[in-house]
């Protein structure tokens, strides 16, 4: 149970990446604000609805929106935090012009205050929803009758009656 959010502020760093093999990849976000690093690991699955809330987001909003003002610097040790995120959020901050970024625990309940919360300008969301698309593209192909994952060797399709594929 979360009693205070971890506020990261207007953060000089948002990205999200990907490591290891197609079937075998971890993802997580990489965010940042001028003294602290945080390294949130994240299900593929929640990270390609990241990028699609940000996309439906960013189409909303005005163009001049999101331009708030970020720092420039960062300070040359961090302090470090890597967690597991249970569910993320996304919102933008009218008095900061910034976009914000919620994340809740695996363990933080529903009627919880988040664990994180950021602040970041448009061009950081575009960046972000940019590599999250390229992330996402770059893992195994999508069966097209039932949507799973096609394994390099193929896989079995439950929507074609359970007969092999070479998709």
């Amino acid at each position: 149970m979360a009693s205070t959010p971890r506020d990261f502020g207007p953060v000089v760093r948002l990205e999200a990446e990907s490591q290891g093999p197609p079937g075998r990849r971890t993802f997580r976000l990489l965010i940042a604000n001028e003294y602290e690093l945080a390294s949130l690991w994240i299900e593929k699955e929640q990270l390609q609805a990241l990028g699609l809330a940000i996309e439906q987001l960013l189409a909303q909003m005005d163009e001049n929106a999101g331009e708030g003002t970020i720092p420039s610097g960062v300070a040359s040790s961090f302090e470090t935090i890597d967690a597991p995120v249970g569910r993320l959020g996304l919102g933008f901050d009218e008095a900061s012009d910034l976009f914000v970024v919620v994340v809740y625990l695996p363990e933080t309940g529903e009627n919880d205050t988040p664990d994180f919360v950021c602040r970041a300008s448009r061009a950081m969301m575009k960046k972000l929803s940019s590599q999250i698309e390229e992330i996402v593209a770059a893992g195994r192909p999508r069966c097209p009758l039932c949507g799973a994952p096609i394994n390099p060797d193929g896989h079995v399709c439950v929507r074609s009656n359970g007969h092999f594929s070479m998709s």
